[in-house]
């Protein structure tokens, strides 16, 4: 899945949501699969694709957006430390 800015810009409010479901379920997915390299880099894109959502300005739903998009951390799967 990618989403680009032009694509996020233009879609209607009622899939914004799913949209992020959508990561959220991928991310979930490569991290049953053991695969925590992508699960990591699925939950980093899960939070741009709801940054950018909500940067736009029409969201009429922010928080719910950005409570679903940091789902991801209840994700368990090995996350990279700094």
């Amino acid at each position: 899945m990618s989403v680009s800015k032009a694509k996020v810009q233009d879609k209607p409010v009622d899939d914004d949501l799913r949209d992020v479901r959508r990561w959220l379920d991928s991310c979930r997915a490569h991290a049953e699969l053991g695969d925590y390299r992508m699960a990591h880099s699925v939950e980093d894109h899960t939070w741009v694709v709801a940054l950018r959502i909500i940067a736009r300005g029409e969201c009429p739903n922010p928080s719910e957006i950005a409570r679903e998009a940091l789902k991801t951390e209840d994700i368990e799967f090995e996350r990279w430390d700094f």
